[in-house]
Formats: structure tokens, C-alpha cells, sequence
């Protein structure tokens, strides 16, 4: 009996194991992958590192601004280095200033406070000017002495330095008319009044001209003007020969009246 289920059990053993595929001890080899499937892991991994970095910059503060993309790199450098503050504009109206040139203007005077008027320029003579005055001087002493030609040519020398000296003008035309060259006198005596309209000694040097030529009215008007201007005038035009001719007019008497008081100056007749 023992002998039957033994060999009962073999039988059963024998086809159990005939049904059950054998047991192979040796691992399976590892699935071969295709390149399309290593390259779908290289971008998704690439892409999950990129998405690493992006988030990382975006929590530093230092994203490239929305709709663009940065370099981590110049983004790490530019946050190490300090900003540049611009320099602050003058207040105002954002220009450089302008110093101001020149010397600065004075405060204004205290109320109650006279101010004196500017002090004018003192005039300022120039060498010509120097040389004619002195050559005016030597041409004077010249005439008073009876060097006539000599101190015509001095007076001619005194104009050529400054042609606006009256005085040279004036006592060159004297001797003119002493020459009986009116016309040129004239000038002279016309110009020299020009330039200095209050000089008395000229307009009398056109009255005795103007009587010479027998232009009373004329020569009473001139006459007029020069006592108006030095009233001494009038003492000296009582004597004199050349106005001789207004004598009797009753204004020449008016004009020729003696003054209380002489400045001192003469014509230079």
C-alpha cells in the first residue's frame, strides 16, 4: 500500500513538474532603450534644470523683466556691482549754473540815505594832445614877441598833433586876418567855435571880422555872444579899432559898459 502512494506521488510529481516551465537562474538582459527615447529624457531633464534656474532668479529679484529672459550670469554680476547714483541737478531749473561776471552789484542804499551822484572820468589827454598844448604854448610866446611867421608855422605844428585845439585855431586865424586872408580866418574862427562852443575869444575875433567886412548885424550878434559868454569881452571891444564901425549903435554902447568884476581873460587879438 505504502508502495502504490509513493509511487502515486512520484507520477504526480513527475507531471507537475513537466507542466511548470524550468527555472533559469540567469538574470533577463536589461531592455535595449531606442535614441529617440534618451534624447526625450535629455530635453525634459535640460528643461526641468532651466525651469530650476529661472525660478531661482526670479526669487533673487533678478529677472530680465517680463516677456524677456536674462543671463544668470550678468544678472549675478550686476547685482554685485553698486548702482552709480547721478549726480543732483542745481536747484532751479535743472542747468548747470552760470557764474555770474564781473563785479558784483552793489546793495541798495539804506532808507533815508542821500547817495552822491557818480564820479565822472577825469578826461584822459593823449600824447598828441600833450604835444600840441605844449607846441600852442611855444607858438603864443612866438606871437607876443612879434615872431609872426615863426609862430604861424608852431600854430600849424600844435593843429597837426590835434586839429581840435581852439586855441591854436583861433590865434592862427588873427594872424590870417591880420594878413587880410578873411576867408581863411573865418574858418578858423568857425571851427574853433565848433569844438568848444563856450570859447568867448573866438566869436569876438568873428565880430571884429564881420566889421571889417561891414556886416554890422552879423558882427553885433557875434559881439553879442562873446560878452554873453565872458563879460570882460565888452571892455576890450570899446578901443578896439576893427569894431569901430558899430560905435554908434546904442546895443554896442549897452555891450561895451564897463563890469564890476574882470574874470582876467583876453582875446587873443
Amino acid at each position: 500500500m505504502s508502495t502504490i502512494h509513493e509511487a502515486l506521488r512520484k507520477a504526480k510529481e513527475s507531471r507537475e513538474s513537466s507542466d511548470s516551465p524550468a527555472l533559469d537562474d540567469t538574470p533577463p538582459a536589461a531592455p535595449k532603450s531606442s535614441p529617440s527615447r534618451i534624447w526625450l529624457v535629455c530635453a525634459v531633464a535640460l528643461g526641468l534644470i532651466l525651469l530650476a534656474l529661472a525660478g531661482l532668479s526670479w526669487f533673487r529679484g533678478g529677472s530680465a523683466g517680463p516677456g524677456k529672459t536674462g543671463d544668470t550670469g550678468s544678472l549675478a554680476a550686476a547685482k554685485s556691482e553698486p548702482a552709480t547714483k547721478p549726480a543732483p541737478a542745481p536747484a532751479g531749473t535743472g542747468k548747470q549754473a552760470i557764474k555770474p561776471v564781473g563785479p558784483p552789484a552793489a546793495p541798495p542804499p539804506a532808507p533815508g540815505v542821500a547817495v552822491p551822484p557818480p564820479e565822472a572820468p577825469e578826461p584822459h589827454e593823449t600824447k598828441g594832445e600833450k604835444e600840441a598844448e605844449a607846441l600852442y604854448e611855444q607858438a603864443l610866446a612866438a606871437q607876443k614877441t612879434g615872431d609872426i611867421p615863426g609862430a604861424e608855422q608852431l600854430y600849424l605844428q600844435s593843429l597837426a598833433q590835434d586839429p581840435s585845439l581852439e586855441k591854436s585855431l583861433n590865434n592862427l586865424g588873427v594872424i590870417l586876418m591880420g594878413r587880410g586872408q578873411n576867408g581863411e580866418a573865418r574858418r578858423n574862427f568857425l571851427t574853433a567855435v565848433r569844438q568848444n562852443p563856450a570859447y568867448a575869444d573866438a566869436y569876438y575875433n568873428l565880430a571884429c571880422l564881420s566889421a571889417r567886412e561891414q556886416s554890422l548885424p552879423q558882427a553885433l550878434a557875434f559881439l553879442r555872444q562873446a560878452v554873453h559868454l565872458d563879460p570882460t569881452a565888452g571892455k576890450y571891444a570899446k578901443n578896439d579899432p576893427d569894431l569901430a564901425p558899430l560905435a554908434s549903435m546904442e546895443e554896442f554902447k549897452d555891450l561895451v559898459q564897463p563890469v564890476s568884476s574882470l574874470s582876467g581873460t583876453q582875446s587873443s587879438k
